[in-house]
């Protein structure tokens, strides 16, 4: 005879292998929700940059120019390298 303990437990295995399958379709119906909404238009009013003065794109001190010198000898090596990997 089959009591009511032995009915349940299949009923609750098949729980614990559905309850991830729903917990999943559930999170892709809320991303799927979240594309299909309408994105708010943002009204962004950025005013024209301030040009540099050439007093500071250029520094006259040695020590500036000699870092310079090595950065850029430094990009062009990278440049180079990666390059030669393509």
């Amino acid at each position: 005879m089959l009591t009511n303990k032995s009915r349940l437990k299949p009923l609750w295995r098949l729980g614990r292998s559905v309850m991830p399958l729903l917990l999943a379709l559930v999170f892709l119906l809320v991303m799927l929700g979240g594309c299909a909404s309408k994105q708010p238009t943002l009204a962004v009013d950025c005013p024209q940059p301030v040009p540099v003065p050439a007093s500071l794109s250029e520094s006259s001190l040695p020590v500036a120019q000699t870092y310079s010198k090595e950065a850029r000898s430094w990009f062009e090596e990278v440049s180079n390298y990666l390059s030669a990997l393509r």
